[in-house]
């Protein structure tokens, strides 16, 4: 997410060609999330989130008098009528997530029918980079076996969602991906979004989370071995056969020798944080008083970025008394899997030959 104080047009808003099935996944979702909400909330809440979302829509593109309108409507919410106006929102939002996620298999896809190509910062395009500017492969192997990939678990209670909730998500992922298929018929399709339709639906009827207690440390714990077997251990063998045949295209003299990282067993935080190392250690926060370019260049840096929601406060304060140093990436907030690129991607402009 990325904060600007620039207004945004609605009707100027340009979608490349590539990034019109985006569109219209998100159109679509946005459809049945609109039919979803009349459903089980009724035309009172319907009718509420709607002009909500104009007055959001209009006040983005500079109308002042929206927002003192959306505030008059948030102000007047009931507790009961603010959970199901929330989970409206949050709905339509975790929809046009998935659309997102599902469009980069798309066009990852697109690529690869495309062998003329590569995918930009794909392992293929970076490699041919590093060779075309004098790398070998036995400077790649000597960088690889650098890596260290280690995954990190914390116990974030506001991020924790039901495995009966996740598992829907996947199989609206799974549905979106069906979708793509070019020789899919409309009454085919049809019953695609039927389903879609009826995996949102009971989802909104399951509670986030159990109604009793609160959140135990075993939601917690099934939180994690979701993301461990449902998606860790599953996207581990391709990633690794992508990388070996991306070295084989750039360097296709050196065969299958190259020894890829090893993926670690996951570890707690705290145990991760006392680890050795050596260098300058930063900790993404996005309230830190810091930014990069206020630090001094280091050749050895050490980068730690929280979950999805960011880390905690006494996760931070940890991370700090054990030797980080809290830094922010100016004022944006971004998604973990970008996170990490973006501040390599400074580091090289500030300490690097990016901006050479």
């Amino acid at each position: 997410m990325v904060s600007t104080t620039a207004q945004t047009v609605r009707a100027n808003i340009f979608f490349a060609e590539k990034d019109l099935a985006l569109r219209e996944d998100v159109h679509r979702l946005g459809e049945l999330v609109g039919e979803l909400v009349r459903e089980q909330g009724g035309e009172a809440l319907f009718d509420l989130v709607e002009t909500a979302r104009r007055a959001a829509i209009a006040h983005r593109e500079g109308d002042a008098e929206a927002q003192r309108e959306l505030t008059g409507v948030l102000a007047a919410l009931a507790p009961s009528t603010a959970r199901d106006f929330i989970r409206a929102f949050s709905t339509y939002f975790q929809m046009v997530n998935m659309a997102e996620k599902v469009h980069r298999i798309r066009r990852r896809r697109a690529y690869l029918r495309d062998s003329s190509t590569p995918q930009p910062f794909g392992f293929v395009d970076i490699l041919q980079r590093l060779r075309a500017d004098g790398a070998t492969i036995d400077d790649v192997e000597a960088v690889i076996a650098k890596l260290l990939l280690e995954p990190v678990f914390t116990a974030q209670a506001t991020d924790i969602t039901r495995r009966t909730l996740l598992r829907k998500e996947q199989s609206i992922a799974g549905h979106l991906l069906e979708m793509m298929d070019p020789y899919m018929t409309p009454q085919e399709l049809e019953a695609t979004l039927g389903q879609i339709r009826l995996e949102m639906t009971t989802g909104w009827q399951t509670a986030e989370w159990p109604l009793e207690g609160g959140i135990r440390l075993r939601d917690q714990a099934e939180h994690v071995l979701f993301f461990l077997t449902d998606v860790l251990y599953r996207m581990i063998p391709p990633f690794y056969e992508s990388l070996e045949s991306a070295l084989e295209t750039a360097f296709p003299e050196a065969g299958t020798r190259v020894r890829l990282p090893i993926m670690h067993s996951a570890t707690s935080l705290d145990d991760w944080l006392i680890s050795p190392g050596s260098g300058l250690r930063l900790v993404l926060e996005p309230e830190a008083g810091t930014v990069l370019h206020d630090i001094e260049p280091q050749n050895d840096v050490l980068i730690l970025l929280g979950p999805e929601g960011g880390f905690e406060k006494e996760e931070v304060e940890r991370a700090t008394a054990a030797g980080f140093r809290a830094v922010r990436l100016g004022p944006r907030i971004l998604r973990t899997e970008t996170a990490a690129l973006a501040a390599l991607a400074a580091l090289q402009t500030l300490w690097g030959d990016f901006g050479k």
